[in-house]
Order: C-alpha cells, then structure tokens, then sequence
C-alpha cells in the first residue's frame, strides 16, 4: 500500500518528488523491493523505448526510491548488487548503441568574447535589458538556472553603492542556504554590476524577483524554461555554434574558465554555489588542464626543436667548378664566401690574432 509522498522544499527534492510518482504511475507500489526497482530499471531503460530514461536519469531515480525507504525506516531496495549490475549491464548497452549523455556544453574564451560583444549593445528595449542581465549573471557566477530565475532584490547588496560589485545572497541550489555570489563592477562597456543597479532603478523594484513570471504570474519568478530560450536566444544571434548549448552552458563556463587561469577550486566553489570542491575538482580542474594546451604545445615545441637541428646544413660544402676562385665555408649555420683579397685580409687578421 502507497505512503502518502511528504512534500519537500528544496530543488533536489522536487526532482525526487517527479521520480516517486512516476514510479507509482508504473503500476509499482511503495514501499517496493528489489525485484520491483531491477524491473523499473528494465522496462523504463529499455534501449528501444520511447522516451526512455537513461542511466543518468535512473540513478536519480534510484536516489529518490532510497531516500524515501529510508526516512520511512523501511530497508533499501536500491542498494543489492543486482540493482547495480542491472545499471552496468544498461549503460553498457548504451555505449553499444551510441547512446551518449546528453549535456550541455560550456563556451570557450572566444565564444565568451562574441556574447560580450552582443550584450554590450542591448540596449534598446526592456526586454533587451533583462535578456542581457540574465546572460551577465548566469555567466559571471556560474550558477543554475533555476538559482538565476530565484533571485530576490532582498537577496541583493552593496545596491546602493556606486562604483562597487555587487553581492547576491543567494539561496544554494540543494541546500538552500544563503550562499555569497560576487556580480563585478568594471566600469567599463561589460559591467553586469552596472546593468543590475540600472535595471532595478528603471523597474522601480523594491522587493520580490528581480527577473518576474508573466503578467499573469507577476508574483513568480521568471520560468526557467523561459531563461533557458532566453539563453539559446543570445547564443544563436551571437553566432555560437556547435554543440548543446543550453542556460546550463554557463554552470560549466564560468568554472572552467575560472580553473584556466589558476584560480583555486574552493574560490570556484563559493562563487558558483557548490557545496564542495570536490565536485569543482572531479569535472572542472582537471579538464581545464588539458584545454590549457601545455601537452599540444609541448609536441609542437618539440617538433621545432628538431626542425631547428635538421636544418644545420653539413659543414663540408662541394664547390661547384665555377665557384673554384673563392673561397666558401660554413659559419653559424650559414655559407660565407670571399673573393681573393678578402680571403687574404682574413688570413692576415687570423695571423695577428693567433700569434
């Protein structure tokens, strides 16, 4: 028989709230067994399914299935080893088939360039300017949509100090606690800190969201699905191209760019609202270093060092017939040749200086 399902607050909960009632819906009950999670595994994973979950997708699933077995103290059908032997042999069979995870991409320095270069030229409307507000913050702090579309003027500080960054207190993603994010102020032609203070004196905002729902929804904040188009928007009239590019895009850019120039994990983590460094270290830090390019370049360094050795030419020169009245040798890499009398001043010159 079905437990009522406890309504929970933060993000993460709410995927896991989405992953129980599909399980339900499945024609499974709770509190369910191991042989009733190896079967939701089989039939919602099945590779010729139609909107198919992928493994990806199951582990969080699986995630929810245990995390409510275990506040209601009942044992944990997730965790036998036939459960995970299910999940291998099913990510084995996506490998197979060419099913990759589908994720977004982050943008590279240049392409970052090309969005910068946009958004300091919109300017024209209202929507413009938010759109461009949205990009700035989503980029300069790394954080998920959902965290962007959640901001609050109350959340905001150092608003009503000019000439300086700004910092958002905002809620963390998973844990809702109140996390600093740094917005910079530039003073120049890109300066979000700038565009934030402007947009929140031109709509005369005081409280609530600062990027609000629909008229008819004023009082919620913008949707992400609507950030997110809002994001794909800027990236096509930006001319980005390749790729999964999604709001989702910056979460990875601003870490991966920030671990380029040596910044250290736990100041990506603070900024980006991670909860560890561990996660900053596993997928940004060490991919970062391999887009340095040290390893490439190394190659490349390599091969011109053997080049340059490779075109010493040979020191003992075949004098052509017509060349038999100077006199040629090899210097320096190079062939020097003299005429008799500036053979003969050189040799006088060798006799003063060797005698």
């Amino acid at each position: 028989m079905n437990k009522p399902i406890s309504r929970y607050t933060d993000a993460t909960s709410q995927k896991y709230h989405g992953a129980i009632e599909r399980f339900i819906k499945s024609g499974r009950f709770l509190p369910a067994d191991e042989q009733d999670v190896i079967s939701y595994i089989e039939e919602e994973g099945a590779i010729d399914r139609i909107n198919r979950l992928k493994v990806a997708s199951l582990k969080v699933h699986l995630g929810a299935l245990k995390k409510w077995h275990l506040d209601g103290k009942w044992d944990d059908p997730t965790s036998g080893a036939s459960v995970k032997r299910r999940l291998k042999r099913l990510k084995s069979l996506e490998r197979q088939n060419g099913i990759e995870k589908d994720s977004s991409r982050f943008i590279t320095a240049e392409e970052c360039l090309q969005v910068v270069s946009l958004l300091m030229v919109m300017t024209d409307t209202l929507k413009a300017k938010r759109d461009r507000l949205i990009t700035a913050i989503s980029l300069v702090s790394g954080h998920r949509p959902g965290m962007v579309a959640g901001i609050k003027v109350e959340h905001i500080m150092n608003l009503g100090v000019h000439d300086a960054h700004i910092i958002i207190d905002t809620p963390a993603f998973k844990t809702d606690a109140q996390t600093p994010t740094l917005i910079p102020y530039t003073g120049a032609g890109f300066c979000p800190a700038t565009w934030l203070r402007g947009f929140i004196k031109e709509q005369e905002l005081t409280s609530g969201y600062l990027f609000k729902g629909t008229q008819r929804d004023f009082g919620k904040p913008l949707s992400t699905q609507t950030l997110n188009s809002v994001v794909k928007e800027i990236f096509l009239s930006a001319g980005i191209k390749g790729g999964k590019l999604t709001s989702y895009t910056f979460r990875k850019t601003m870490p991966t760019l920030a671990a380029m120039e040596g910044v250290h994990a736990a100041d990506i983590a603070a900024q980006g609202s991670w909860s560890s460094t561990e996660t900053v270290n596993k997928h940004y830090i060490s991919k970062a270093i391999g887009l340095l390019g040290k390893a490439p370049l190394a190659v490349l360094s390599s091969i011109s060092k053997a080049t340059e050795v490779l075109a010493i030419p040979d020191t003992k020169v075949n004098l052509p017939i017509h060349d038999q009245d100077m006199f040629i040798y090899a210097h320096s890499g190079g062939i020097i040749s003299l005429n008799h009398n500036e053979a003969e001043l050189l040799f006088e010159q060798l006799k003063t200086y060797l005698d």
